[in-house]
Formats: C-alpha cells, sequence, structure tokens
C-alpha cells in the first residue's frame, strides 16, 4: 500500500444521503482514513458509529468554504480529499490517489452518474470538460462554467457517439491533465492546500470552490489530473431536491468578481499567468480567437460577501 492517510472532508448542509456517503467512503477505503465530516448549521439523524470519524458541528451555518478550509486545519492526514456528501467510490480509490499523486497538483477522479435511491452507479465515465467561455453567458455557474467534451472539437452534439469522444481517444492515458473539472470529488496534499491558502473564504458561493483550485494549482506550476485507475459516482436525478438556498444576485457578483480576479492575474502566489494555461489548452470550444483583447475590458466588480 501506499504510505500517508488520507482525510475525506466531506461538508454537509441539510443532505438526504450523508449516511450512506460515509457508509461508502469507510467500505471502499483499502487504508488509513478519516472522515471529517463538517455539519454546516444542523444535525443529521443519525451517523455511522465508526472511530475512523470525526465531527464538526456549527449550530449555525458559516458556509462550505469555512466549513472546508476548518476541516483541514484540523485534518491529521496527510491528504485531504474533499467529497460531496452524495457520491460513491470505487473499491481502493485512497490507495490509487495516493500510488499515482503528484506533489502541487489537484486530482479528481473519472466521474459517473448516481442514483441515490437505489445507490447504483449509472453512465461514465467522465473524464474531460472544458472551461467554458466565460463572457459569452456570465451568469452561468461558476462565471467560468464547466462542460462536457463532446466530439472531436469539443462543441459536437450530445450523441453517444460523440459523447465520449475524448475518454476514447485517451483511454490510454491512466492519469492525464485536464482543464476543468467537477468539484463534487477532489484530492491533493495537506501541504500543497495549505500553499494555495487554502479556499478563499471572500467568496460566498460553492459553486466556484473546483474551478479555484484547478486555477490555483495550473498557475502555481503544478497541474489539475484526472485519474481513471478509481472513480466516483456522483448525485445525478431522483424525486428530491437539494435545500441550499442561494441568492442569486450574489452569486452573480461573486462569479463577475471571480472572472475578473483570475484573468486579470491578481492571486499573489501564481508562477505562470493566466494567458499561458490558455494557450496550454488551446483551442478551446467557442473562445475567440480575440479572447485576451475582450477580456481585458472587464472591470474589477466590488465584491459582494454575504452570511451563508
Amino acid at each position: 500500500m501506499s504510505s500517508g492517510k488520507v482525510s475525506v472532508i466531506i461538508p454537509a448542509r441539510h443532505e438526504y444521503w450523508l449516511d450512506k456517503t460515509i457508509r461508502d467512503v469507510l467500505a471502499n477505503a483499502a487504508g488509513d482514513i478519516e472522515v471529517i465530516v463538517a455539519l454546516d448549521g444542523y444535525t443529521p439523524e443519525s451517523l455511522p458509529d465508526d472511530p475512523r470519524i470525526v465531527v464538526l458541528p456549527h449550530d449555525e451555518p458559516i458556509g462550505m468554504r469555512k466549513m472546508f478550509n476548518e476541516a483541514a486545519a484540523k485534518a491529521t492526514g496527510d491528504y485531504l480529499m474533499k467529497l460531496d456528501a452524495h457520491c460513491a467510490l470505487s473499491a481502493g480509490y485512497d490507495e490509487a490517489l495516493k500510488r499515482d499523486y503528484q506533489e502541487g497538483c489537484v486530482v479528481t477522479l473519472e466521474r459517473y452518474s448516481l442514483d441515490p435511491e437505489q445507490w447504483q452507479r449509472g453512465h461514465g465515465p467522465i473524464s474531460y470538460e472544458y472551461m467554458m467561455w466565460p463572457m459569452e453567458n456570465p451568469k452561468k455557474i461558476g462565471g467560468f462554467g464547466i462542460k462536457k467534451w463532446c466530439g472531436e472539437h469539443g462543441d459536437g452534439n450530445n450523441g453517444r457517439k460523440s459523447y465520449y469522444w475524448m475518454e476514447r481517444q485517451r483511454e490510454h492515458m491512466p492519469v492525464d491533465e485536464i482543464q476543468g473539472c467537477n468539484s463534487a470529488c477532489l484530492f491533493l496534499s495537506k501541504t500543497c492546500f495549505e500553499s494555495f491558502d487554502g479556499l478563499d473564504e471572500r467568496y460566498w458561493s460553492f459553486y466556484l470552490d473546483g474551478v479555484e483550485l484547478a486555477f490555483k494549482a495550473w498557475l502555481s506550476g503544478g497541474k489539475l489530473l484526472v485519474n481513471k485507475n478509481a472513480w466516483h459516482a456522483h448525485w445525478w436525478k431522483s424525486p428530491k431536491k437539494r435545500t441550499v438556498p442561494l441568492n442569486w444576485n450574489v452569486l452573480h457578483n461573486n462569479q463577475a468578481y471571480f472572472v475578473w480576479y483570475w484573468t486579470h492575474n491578481q492571486w499573489p502566489k501564481q508562477t505562470r499567468p493566466f494567458k499561458w494555461l490558455v494557450e496550454h489548452f488551446w483551442p478551446i470550444p467557442r473562445w475567440p480567437f480575440d479572447w485576451e483583447k475582450q477580456l481585458a475590458t472587464l472591470v474589477e466588480t466590488p465584491l459582494i460577501s454575504v452570511n451563508p
């Protein structure tokens, strides 16, 4: 087995499938782990009884970012894994992630859909996604929305032959560079996370965390990688709906500031300019040739911060 302990951090607020997720994480781990359940302003009906579980309760919500940073500070593992509270994992996921890890990088696992009612893995895997042009739809979740690569040029129709084109073309690469990913499952060393100064708590939205860590990895000299030697399955559809309320005005404000911040190279710790990241993956579907000129016209949006 690979050396090192993994701290799986699960931020949760009003989650239907938290108990099942924790049991799945514990059952499929092959090495030394702890599961840190960060309860953001609520108490679940029950949690599994296992000495590997650490509960961080908060009577009032403080937000996913603060919860994750707090959990990361208390983590005793050498590695941190952020996992949504409605996910399943493959057997031995932790050892696969540790074995293939490269310091300074952020890693995700290839993704399947999850039927949470039956707790069954569905369609997939999805491994390749790209960063959408932020000025095409500035209100898209995250500002830099992440879209599935379809067809040879990334923007084909959603037919089955087109949908998994990149997965078939690069199936010989068990660990591969990617530009963006869903933020449900992220893995990195604790040392790396600390070097990033954690998650920026100025942002209200939990939707921006995956893009933020991807940018911090790429622009500080590391990489965002997908590991296909294991998988995670994420809640796809069910009769139940998510219950976390969203302040859309603040969310869109956060997105606008986020786009300006990264495209104008405002992060003090970056060693690569944003232009390098775009050129590294060029051409990017639906990005115009004059992308740099258009992004240069953006002006700083005063950031609105609110309580969770």
